[in-house]
């Protein structure tokens, strides 16, 4: 027959068998469903948000081209060119105190001073529906304000009530409803303020040296969006005033930090996803086997006609793809309901817009995720099928054993595996972390199988215990047909992934909670007046529970240069491409700081006046590619200054102390308008009498509690971390449906098992321990494998991606490896119920 010819006959029959139902196949659908739900519901998510953002950029932004400068306004010919191209408007961003005129206490909050032009895109409200150029009007003599609920909540005010910022005050006319650009911001420490742009210059709130950021928004001409003319603008600015001190975005990235925040997360999801995939595909692999043992007399039957190898696969092979098909289907469906179910709280929660388009991609790579796997694990049984002997319709024929692929179905499977591992890349922002995902994955498959095989050896030539029913146990575990190999798959790569996800999520709460508390100060203070800087350390250092302060001078700088390269020009590693980003903190020293801890090179002399040195993070030295001795320009304030790399410093980011990537050496800034920034180690009990001595003598210092800061990152990890732990747990239920289709794939033999054992005089009781012992011995060995596995990939996650010193947790170890031994116990009871209830008649009978 022709290929075309035998096509044909496979598609009938696979219809007409499939009408008969697909009984068995309810495993192999879940665990596909599964997978397939979740990979869809975090593509469609993350393609939901990602659409919203991109249809809002331009009011993300405030405009289709922005420019910031840190400290000093641009020159005015800047603002001339920019008025000449389109729309323009400006404004200031800071952090300020706010305190009531009447009453104690202050409050940080997030300012900016708005001009009349202010949104040049979106719509901003404010609650009551008055406009914002009649609340910043203000009343009585008094510029107006509007604010955010947070800040009159924290300071218990009103309407009306008067605020004061640093020696100026305003008074609250309006609560901010909604505010079209403060997504772009993403991190905030403080409620919003917003004040008018001519009201902040007349406050003197602003000061030589203050860190404030003058924005200037410009909206293009035209109707339709055009990032190539915003980009060829952008370009144009920056090439005409290439010292002007000032960097430039453009609408199409707007939410960059928000952006790559997202991506990250549902990309780590998309890999528990598919880790949810790779379990259930066990699944697959045994239900396909339990389905083609189920329909072994007719596939003899078909071989007794002459049917051909090629034939019989053919049929099997389009039974188990439109199975496939289904549930990859029923599953990306799933997901995208869910997406959208929980899409509009969690999108106002994190105050990011949502798309109002359906994205079809996420769901339809889910479905490919689907169909691939299934096309991997079900090849290896398909091709077994074909192999059924005639000789199974007589009485009495036994199989010659387990039947092994050919080399063609060895090579099928490896094309199957490279196509996954090709989407997956092809499709993942990260392939770095996609090909470590990869290579963990096929490495703990291959643990796990060497491991089964481990159990099922020592199993077999242990000594004897004298007591029968363990002997029968371990007998059970290595006998023809035990589930042995199909419970630690299954069991052992859903554990492994929860115990991974438990301890990289623990480790860093710990981070969060324990550690840096520990060395972390009790406050940040800013903008501290060059002149005023003594007489803080002194009030500060006055309050009882206070230990020490720490201090440095502060002024902000850009990296345009490195080692005599334009800056944007240079491939530096993805790691620190942040530092490239936007304004870096620098500083200055004469001898060197306590607890500066050197890599490589030397320190400056403390008298030191020769040409500018620096001394620089090491890491940023190394992802930048530079060494000892290399140069590196930083702008400051239009002035471009070129130091030479004299030595790098080990920083540990998560001590939340002063830490500047960039220290130069003295007589390079001294006398440049910076400002000082202080720390605070103080009693908890003491750290509001702190805040109020210090916010109360000094009001234009801005205090930062880093423990409201930890908090803050400590709510978003718990948010993070559930949705991860939720898609962990899929994994784990996917494990769990695999562990029961194994118990209920034996259930004849344990049937058989069971009357022989009553025949010969065993008791219901002594049956329940031998299978208890059993399933607890196969529990046990699958969760100790989970548990080494799941600790080496916390462990690289921490140490390599975190860079942090890994913590052993043993509660969520120990509460995950004993729920992995009880459920195996349990399902493998539930699983053999029926045969232990079953008669005997019916095999005694047969026998």
């Amino acid at each position: 027959m022709s290929l075309p010819g035998e096509l044909g006959l496979a598609l009938r029959l696979a219809r007409r068998e499939m009408r008969g139902g697909t009984r068995g196949l309810g495993v192999f659908l879940a665990c596909l469903a599964l997978g397939v739900a979740a990979i869809a519901a975090v593509g469609t998510f993350a393609a939901g948000v990602g659409g919203g953002l991109a249809a809002n950029a331009q009011a993300i932004l405030g405009g289709d081209v922005q420019l910031v400068r840190s400290h000093v306004p641009v020159d005015s010919a800047v603002a001339r060119a920019l008025e000449a191209r389109g729309d323009l408007s400006r404004q200031v961003d800071m952090r300020v105190m706010v305190r009531p005129r009447s009453g104690q206490g202050s409050a940080l909050a997030e300012l900016k001073a708005v001009d009349g032009a202010y949104p040049l895109y979106g719509k901003f409200e404010l609650m009551g529906g008055f406009g914002l150029a009649e609340a910043l009007a203000g009343r009585d003599g008094l510029p107006g304000a509007v604010a955010e609920q947070a800040l009159l909540e924290r300071l218990d005010l009103l309407l009306g009530d008067v605020v004061r910022v640093g020696g100026a005050e305003f008074v609250l006319t309006g609560i901010i409803r909604q505010e079209p650009d403060r997504v772009g911001q993403f991190w905030a420490l403080g409620p919003r303020l917003i004040v008018g742009l001519e009201a902040l210059a007349a406050s003197g709130v602003v000061r030589p040296g203050t860190l404030a950021h003058y924005v200037y928004n410009l909206r293009l001409p035209g109707e339709e969006p055009d990032p190539a003319r915003a980009e060829a603008l952008g370009a144009e600015v920056l090439a005409a005033h290439p010292d002007g001190g000032f960097r430039v975005r453009t609408f199409h990235k707007a939410a960059t930090r928000l952006t790559w925040l997202l991506d990250d997360v549902a990309q780590y999801l998309t890999l528990v996803g598919l880790a949810t995939l790779l379990v259930g595909g066990i699944g697959v692999a045994g239900a396909v086997r339990a389905f083609l043992a189920g329909r072994q007399r007719s596939i003899a039957v078909m071989k007794a006609l002459g049917a051909s190898r090629r034939l019989v696969t053919g049929v099997y092979f389009v039974q188990v793809m439109a199975l496939a098909l289904a549930g990859s289907a029923a599953g990306a469906l799933v997901g995208w309901i869910a997406a959208w179910a929980g899409a509009g709280p969690l999108a106002l929660r994190l105050g990011v817009p949502l798309a109002r388009t359906t994205a079809q991609f996420p769901a339809l790579l889910a479905v490919a995720y689907g169909l691939l796997t299934a096309l991997a694990f079900s090849l290896w049984p398909l091709s077994a099928a074909g192999l059924t002997s005639p000789a199974r319709l007589f009485r009495g024929y036994a199989d010659t054993g387990t039947r092994r692929p050919g080399r063609g179905t060895l090579a099928a499977c490896a094309l199957v595996v490279l196509a996954l591992t090709a989407l997956l890349l092809a499709t993942s922002e990260d392939r770095g972390v996609a090909l470590g995902f990869a290579a963990g994955a096929l490495g703990s498959v291959v643990v796990l199988w060497l491991w089964a095989g481990l159990v099922r050896r020592a199993a077999a030539r242990l000594p004897r215990p004298a007591s029968p029913r363990l002997r029968q146990a371990l007998a059970n575990l290595h006998r023809p047909g035990a589930a042995t190999a199909s419970v630690i798959f299954s069991l052992g790569l859903g554990l492994t992934v929860l115990v991974a996800v438990a301890l990289a999520e623990g480790n860093i709460r710990d981070i969060i909670a324990r550690q840096t508390p520990s060395t972390a100060p009790s406050f940040f203070f800013i903008d501290i007046p060059r002149g005023r800087m003594e007489a803080l350390e002194r009030m500060a250092l006055d309050v009882p529970g206070v230990s020490r302060m720490e201090k440095q001078p502060s002024i902000r700088g850009r990296i345009v240069e490195i080692d005599g390269r334009e800056a944007d020009t240079v491939d530096v590693d993805p790691d620190v491409a942040w530092a490239l980003r936007s304004d870096r903190g620098l500083t200055f020293a004469g001898p060197r700081p306590e607890g500066v801890e050197l890599t490589q090179g030397a320190w400056w002399a403390p008298d030191y006046a020769g040409p500018p040195l620096i001394c620089l993070d090491e890491r940023v030295c190394r992802g930048f590619g530079m060494a000892v001795g290399d140069t590196l320009t930083v702008n400051v304030l239009g002035r471009r200054i070129t130091g030479t790399v004299a030595c790098t410093r080990r920083i540990d980011w998560t001590t939340g102390g002063l830490n500047h990537t960039i220290i130069f050496s003295p007589g390079v800034l001294d006398g440049a308008p910076y400002t000082w920034i202080a720390t605070a180690y103080a009693d908890r009990e003491q750290e509001t009498a702190l805040f109020r001595a210090v916010t109360g003598a000094f009001p234009e210092v801005v205090a930062i509690s880093m423990r409201e800061v930890l908090e803050n990152l400590g709510q978003m990890v718990d948010d993070v971390g559930l949705a991860v732990g939720a898609a962990a747990a899929l994994a784990l239920v996917a494990g769990l449906l695999v562990l029961a289709e194994a118990m209920r794939a034996n259930l004849r033999a344990r049937h058989y098992d069971a009357v022989v054992f009553k025949v010969l005089g065993a008791t219901r009781r002594d049956i329940m321990t031998a299978l208890v012992l059993e399933f607890a011995i196969l529990g046990a060995a699958a969760a100790a494998l989970a548990a080494l596995l799941g600790l080496a990939g916390s462990w690289a996650f921490v140490a390599g991606a975190l860079h942090r010193g890994w913590v052993f947790l043993p509660l969520p170890l120990l509460a995950i490896t004993v729920g992995g031994v009880a459920a195996t116990v349990l399902l493998g009871l539930l699983g053999v119920r029926r045969a232990l209830r079953g008669s005997a008649w019916g095999v005694l009978r047969n026998e």
